[in-house]
């Protein structure tokens, strides 16, 4: 399924977000439903808002991990490098789901920090899953 584009989103203007928050939160939608609308967080404005909601959101115990896995993919579309610091906190998360995502993340975010971030959770990293998503990731950060 295609990503959202803002194009789309523009036009609904802020109260987009609360729509899509409605959906997320909605523990009777349809997961593919709450999967969609975290994506489309991704491109709403205002920017702040929905950068600081799909945070929490990656990091929420109330929701699936695929729902917190979504939310990880969806932060470096909305903040771009600026998701850094809030992803690398997830490479420890207790979900392999949301690891091995947010390895994948990072790894396409590239960079210098993000590199160090990969290297230093392979290291401790138990899980064969998210150590193939940790190598991945460090092989998508070469130049």
């Amino acid at each position: 399924e295609p990503l959202p584009r803002e194009a789309d989103w523009t036009p609904l203007g802020p109260e987009a977000l609360g729509v899509l928050l409605s959906i997320v939160q909605d523990a009777a939608a349809p997961e593919a439903q709450r999967l969609r609308a975290i994506a489309a967080l991704a491109v709403v404005e205002p920017p702040e808002e929905p950068t600081r909601r799909l945070e929490e959101l990656s990091r929420s115990s109330q929701l699936t991990p695929p729902l917190r896995a979504a939310a990880v993919l969806a932060l470096p579309r909305r903040a771009g490098l600026a998701a850094l610091p809030l992803l690398v906190p997830l490479l420890e998360d207790r979900e392999v789901l949301v690891r091995s995502t947010t390895a994948r993340a990072l790894g396409r975010m590239g960079g210098a920090e993000a590199r160090r971030a990969l290297e230093s959770r392979l290291a401790l990293e138990p899980h064969p899953e998210v150590r193939a998503a940790l190598q991945q990731g460090l092989s998508d950060t070469e130049p």
